[in-house]
């Protein structure tokens, strides 16, 4: 995967995601609605930017029930583990 490296700022892979939930992900109601929330608020929290949160919510309903999941686990630190 390349980098991105700017003096001043810390090395990120292109591709990953600039905020990350903190929030955990096993454990919680299965439901697609639960799953966006927890993300959603862990963003925020985070302090991304409402539309960053508004990208990633259109990302998580853009596919079926496994896309969601994948994109879901992306957002959160250590893939929702």
């Amino acid at each position: 995967m390349d980098s991105i490296n700017i003096p001043g700022l810390p090395t990120r892979f292109v591709g990953e995601p600039e905020y990350l939930s903190e929030e955990r992900l096993v454990g919680i109601d299965g439901n697609a609605y639960s799953i966006m929330g927890v993300v959603q608020r862990g963003l925020r929290r985070a302090g991304a930017p409402r539309d960053y949160i508004a990208k990633v919510m259109n990302e998580m309903q853009a596919g079926d029930y496994d896309n969601l999941l994948a994109v879901a686990s992306r957002y959160t630190k250590d893939g929702g583990l």
